[in-house]
This record gives C-alpha cells, sequence and structure tokens, in this order.
C-alpha cells in the first residue's frame, strides 16, 4: 500500500486518508504539495484505533516529508527507531505543514 501512496504526486485539495485499525509497514513518504486556500490532507477514517506506520530501519523516520508544503496530518500513530515525523527542505521556508493528534512511540533497538 505504501509503494501507491509514495509514488504518487498529491496536489492541492487532494486527501489521503488511511482506515482506522489499519497497519503499514515502511517509511510513508507522499509527493506533492497543496497550497495556501487548499492543503493536502492526510487522515484517518472510519472507527476504532487510528492507523499505524511502522518503520523498523535504524535512523529513518516512519514519514518524511521533503521540501513539500501546504499539508494538514491528523489522527496517525508512528512507529520507529529514530524519528516519527521527519520534514526538511533545502529550497528555503517551507509553509502549512499542520499536524495534530499524532503519536509516536520509539522502538527500543535490540542487541
Amino acid at each position: 500500500m505504501l509503494e501507491q501512496v509514495n509514488g504518487h504526486a498529491f496536489a492541492a485539495g487532494d486527501e489521503l486518508r488511511f482506515k482506522r485499525g489499519s497497519v503499514c509497514r515502511g517509511i510513508l513518504w507522499p509527493k506533492g504539495s497543496g497550497s495556501d486556500s487548499d492543503p493536502v490532507r492526510m487522515t484517518a477514517y472510519g472507527t476504532g484505533e487510528r492507523p499505524e506506520d511502522c518503520c523498523g530501519r535504524r535512523k529513518r523516520p516512519a514519514m518524511k516529508l521533503f521540501n513539500q508544503e501546504f499539508w494538514d496530518i491528523d489522527s496517525l500513530d508512528f512507529w520507529a527507531n529514530k524519528f516519527g515525523v521527519f520534514i526538511s527542505g533545502d529550497k528555503g521556508v517551507l509553509h502549512h505543514i499542520h499536524l495534530a493528534n499524532l503519536l509516536y512511540t520509539m522502538l527500543v533497538a535490540r542487541k
């Protein structure tokens, strides 16, 4: 499922919804940006527990946005070894990244 999401360029007004109770494995890295008047929204739908994204790789985020703007993200759980959500860029100031009602759980590295 993440391959489809990560390979898609989202645009202004798009909505990415994950079913409550679902579990995804790997890095969630959707592409594209919204606009000031119409951000991209990522959220949960249905009833039950929030959707989970688990990335067990060392030093990898569960979710990443890079040079992306105008995203509203809410109601998701992230499991990772180092970062829950990693937001960065190299093209100046990024605008309108709103995060709400997220849970990050750090996975403990095993020896």
